[in-house]
């Protein structure tokens, strides 16, 4: 159940005269002496098993309660989006599961042969650096934020060496220096400067990069 579920507690017994005659007890109590005090009315059981949700909550399933319906949400994750376990975890608390609860269900999933994160960081890598033409210390904050170990992460990029990483900010560079014809060149510099440094690369190639891709797009 939901943390934001109040919890249902069991109806309270209510005792009339069929419940006397049903325990044999023939010696009724005199009833109580009526008072002036407000008399509030007995809940019906029914009304006690209605589950009641605040802060707008709904009340899940009892089908999304369990391990199975859990480890299905997972698997439907999967195959929108590619993830980590660390990342895998993430989603399933964020759909309201404990952490020790998501870690059960991570490792099915992983027993199962659905979670790689060795492979999972290569292809990010790939696709970090072939579209976003990012730098080793951009890529590993991403995997990060995507919940792989370090461990796993210093062996992706060991494997996945830059052949040249100078010709990788040059070619940003030069992608990002078309966008800035026309300003004062201080101020195309500073700003390919920045763009650069937030890809992830080092100083000494972007400064080299920057005058280049500069140079380049001002005799175009």
């Amino acid at each position: 159940m939901s943390d934001n579920v109040t919890p249902i507690g069991s109806a309270p017994s209510l005792r009339g005269d069929g419940a006397l005659a049903a325990s044999g007890r023939t010696d009724a109590p005199e009833p109580a002496p009526e008072s002036d005090a407000t008399t509030v009315s007995a809940v019906e059981p029914e009304e006690w098993a209605v589950p009641v949700a605040i802060h707008g909550a709904s009340v899940p399933d009892s089908a999304a309660d369990d391990e199975e319906g859990h480890y299905q949400f997972a698997l439907r994750s999967l195959g929108a989006r590619a993830m980590s376990t660390g990342g895998l975890v993430k989603r399933l608390q964020k759909k309201g599961l404990t952490y020790a609860e998501a870690q059960r269900v991570v490792e099915r999933v992983a027993s199962a042969g659905y979670l790689d994160d060795a492979e999972f960081a290569r292809v990010r890598i790939e696709r970090l650096r072939e579209r976003g033409q990012y730098g080793d210390r951009a890529i590993r904050q991403r995997l990060m934020q995507d919940g792989v170990p370090n461990t796993v992460i210093d062996e992706a990029l060991s494997e996945s060496p830059l052949d040249d990483p100078a010709d990788l900010v040059l070619q940003a560079a030069r992608d990002r220096a078309s966008r800035l014809r026309g300003l004062d060149r201080a101020v195309a510099e500073r700003r390919l400067t920045s763009y650069l440094q937030r890809r992830g690369h080092s100083g000494s190639e972007i400064r080299a990069a920057v005058q280049q891709a500069l140079d380049e797009a001002d005799d175009d």
